[in-house]
């Protein structure tokens, strides 16, 4: 399964993500800074992202994120997420 690195115990507008294949679209795990990880999916410009709790309890809901940037470097692909869609 591919695995997504972000930097913070949530996701918010500028963040970004690291994946670790650049397969570009489909599932993957995202991996949160606290040690909390969700289900996720890049579909086309769009990052879908499963409900999940923090390592400090707070639940966070299902969210729809567009991804303005995407780059790559190696075997790693940078996904740069817009404001968030509405659910």
């Amino acid at each position: 399964m591919t695995t997504g690195e972000v930097g913070y115990s949530h996701l918010f507008r500028g963040v970004e993500v690291n994946v670790h294949e650049t397969t570009g679209d489909g599932p993957l795990t995202l991996c949160f800074a606290d040690g909390s990880s969700t289900g996720a999916e890049i579909l086309d410009d769009v990052l879908t992202v499963e409900p999940y709790v923090t390592a400090a309890g707070t639940r966070i809901p299902a969210k729809v994120w567009p991804i303005a940037e995407r780059s790559w470097s190696l075997d790693r692909m940078m996904l740069k997420l817009g404001a968030r869609l509405p659910s």
